[in-house]
């Protein structure tokens, strides 16, 4: 292929997280230093050397692999990757050198819902791809079936966004939102307080994380109908200058679970205050510390635990597993789910409704609006259905995560980094009935 090193396209497309860089030289002498940071992999030193350049120079005096360098370290390393769109459009009428720069572009109108123009690139990149005959089949067999599935949900978004739903999806509002990051709700029996995950500079820890994005810690609103209290953070017993973030209630809301510098913590409600948390029991050493891990779910009983993890002898990418506790406490060995919830990409964020024994998650594996979207499957004789989109509005052509369902199922909550929002992901409290649709015809 014409634009450097092939691990770039493969990992852009099948994870879109890049890890590598592409070593195209530039010779313009001002740029040494730029070059020399980008291909040292220090994207966010870059970024601010090419934008010095290009602010120094008319735009038509801008080197069109500089314009695709700042849209590629924005990409990585900006806090809103939409920046790069502009830089993108400008790159591709200049230039068709790099042509994964159709699939990005593609991507970005994905996201803002402009599905004819994210088609119309999608089959552009998908031409230059089937043309290429210096790159491995099987390299690009797993890109055009990325490609076709992108595609393919891009048709199935405009048949949702074209239907009839009854469902109502509203932002939580500015008491809980704000310019940063809020996810993972857990709600009460009655609906009468809202727990979450905000990711901002107010953290115990007033630190960056490694993913340049701030600590977690939980927070809390009450809820009075539609309505939400201002949101504030839960004590210093739960918010270190760590990690924090918050995973269950339990049924009679006495116990919230939570995890905590990579323990699965809890806390139970006396006299109205939350007492010292402490650990859960040992878990059977079900957490494989080579693997990522990221997401877990407790059930409210406290015996059921669903997780992500991208450990060997899944389906690939993020699969999910359960594990139950058994007599004296102990943890079973993890149980895949199975192919008819896991795929070759991410499969992540799981919430079980137990009242219909129904599994929310999110996929990237299957056809969906784009980015992360929410599906269903339920557990039947022994085994799960074929997950299901749970179909617009509740899927955005963003990513659409963390779904939790209320006990008597009139509502439900979830994040989205959605356009309207206000700021990065943000909470939304759905109403309605929450029947999917029939997913498309190949379902994955």
């Amino acid at each position: 292929m014409n634009f450097g090193l092939k691990s770039l396209l493969v990992t852009m497309i099948l994870g879109m997280s890049v890890l590598c860089v592409a070593q195209n030289t530039i010779y313009v002498p001002d740029l040494k230093k730029a070059n020399a940071l980008f291909d040292e992999s220090d994207f966010n030193r870059a970024l601010t050397a090419y934008l010095e350049y290009a602010k120094t120079r008319p735009d038509s005096l801008v080197h069109p692999e500089v314009l695709y360098r700042i849209a590629y370290c924005i990409f990585l390393e900006g806090r809103n990757k939409m920046d790069a769109k502009p830089y993108l459009e400008r790159y591709i009428k200049l230039s068709e050198n790099r042509f994964e720069a159709f699939f990005m572009l593609a991507n970005f109108y994905h996201q803002e819902g402009k599905y004819d123009q994210a088609l119309e690139f999608y089959k552009k990149f998908s031409d230059f791809v089937q043309q290429d005959e210096t790159e491995d089949k099987n390299i690009r067999a797993d890109v055009i079936e990325k490609v076709n599935r992108e595609i393919a949900g891009c048709e199935f978004a405009k048949a949702q966004i074209a239907g009839f739903s009854n469902i109502v999806v509203k932002n939580a509002g500015g008491n809980v939102n704000t310019i940063y990051s809020e996810y993972a709700p857990v709600i009460a029996t009655n609906d009468s307080i809202l727990f979450f995950t905000r990711r901002s500079p107010e953290n115990a820890g007033k630190k960056l994380a490694a993913d340049n994005d701030y600590f977690e810690d939980i927070y809390s609103s009450q809820v009075a109908d539609t309505s939400f209290t201002k949101a504030g953070p839960l004590s210093s017993n739960f918010n270190t200058k760590e990690h924090e973030g918050a995973l269950q209630l339990s049924s009679d809301n006495k116990k919230l679970y939570f995890y905590s510098k990579n323990k699965i913590m809890y806390s139970e409600f006396y006299s109205g205050v939350f007492l010292t948390p402490k650990e859960i029991e040992k878990k059977n050493d079900i957490h494989n510390h080579a693997a990522n891990e990221p997401n877990v779910y407790i059930s409210p009983d406290g015996n059921t635990m669903l997780f992500s993890s991208d450990r060997q002898g899944g389906f690939g990418g993020l699969d999910l597993y359960k594990s139950v506790k058994k007599a004296g406490g102990i943890w079973s060995n993890p149980e895949n789910l199975g192919p008819q919830v896991n795929t070759k990409e991410d499969d992540d964020y799981p919430f079980f409704d137990f009242a219909d024994s129904v599994l929310y998650f999110s996929s990237k594996g299957r056809v969906g609006m784009g980015g992360y979207d929410i599906f269903m499957s339920s557990f039947k004789d022994a085994k799960w259905s074929e997950a299901k989109n749970m179909g617009f509005p509740i899927n955005s052509p963003s990513d659409d995560i963390t779904f939790v369902i209320t006990p008597d199922q009139k509502h439900g909550y979830f994040a989205s980094d959605r356009m309207g929002g206000f700021g990065m992901m943000d909470l939304y409290k759905v109403s309605g009935i929450m029947n999917p649709p029939i997913p498309p015809k190949d379902g994955k």
